[in-house]
């Protein structure tokens, strides 16, 4: 989460600095559909004043658990606090007395610290590698285009003239090869089922799958007669 700093001149400046958003803050997301129950912790300290959104519950931990354990601890049961969200998919929202309820192991305060610690070196750790793991996916994903883009324009019998296709999209064709309009390649197809019952298909990071119908994730109609048809190969 990022908190707002406010200027000098602003009157929340007279308020004590207790109002404000303080050094290992716990905030919890209770509004904003897909990002409900999400947390994140402030840990900032550089003498500015902080605020965050009105649907931020700020959660600050009294003298008995150590501000980052509580984090951890909190985050452990993300998904259960998303769970517990009531209202509707895009609406859906966290009550202060749902939190209030809920309960967290509590060891002694030296051990809190020692766990706190571990998880911010494995933590870390983790996030290393996953940073890593997300660069070759890029670059794999980039791989993967460039492959593609060879073939398409180039063809794969290596080396051979070239001359222009007139089109800025694909530059240099092989001399042999034509280059068409898509308006000559294709015709667009828009037939209307006209009834239910049939599967939806969605395009996904995936491909093009039938959509899940199962986990109320995501937006759905309440008739999907006006869906077109699909067939093999379009």
């Amino acid at each position: 989460f990022s908190g707002m700093k406010y200027g000098e001149e602003s009157f929340y400046s007279e308020r004590s600095d207790k109002e404000f958003l303080q050094y290992g803050d716990v905030l919890l997301n209770t509004l904003a559909g897909g990002s409900v129950g999400r947390i994140g912790q402030w840990l900032i300290k550089d003498g500015q004043k902080y605020i965050t959104d009105g649907h931020i519950m700020i959660l600050r931990g009294n003298e008995r658990i150590n501000p980052r354990y509580m984090y951890y601890a909190l985050s452990s049961k993300q998904k259960e606090l998303e769970d517990a969200a009531v209202g509707s998919t895009n609406q859906a929202f966290l009550t202060i007395t749902d939190i209030y309820k809920r309960t967290i192991p509590n060891p002694p305060l030296p051990e809190q610290q020692r766990i706190a610690d571990f998880l911010d070196r494995k933590c870390a750790d983790i996030g290393n590698v996953l940073e890593k793991t997300k660069s070759s996916i890029e670059e794999y994903k980039k791989l993967k285009q460039s492959v593609i883009t060879e073939a398409v324009t180039k063809g794969i019998r290596g080396e051979r003239p070239m001359k222009d296709s007139g089109s800025t999209w694909f530059g240099k064709i092989p001399v042999s090869w034509d280059a068409n309009k898509l308006k000559y390649t294709f015709t667009i197809r828009k037939r209307i089922v006209g009834e239910d019952g049939h599967t939806v298909l969605a395009i996904t990071q995936k491909g093009v799958k039938p959509k899940d119908m199962s986990n109320g994730n995501g937006q759905f109609a309440e008739s999907y007669a006006n869906y077109q048809i699909v067939h093999p190969g379009d």
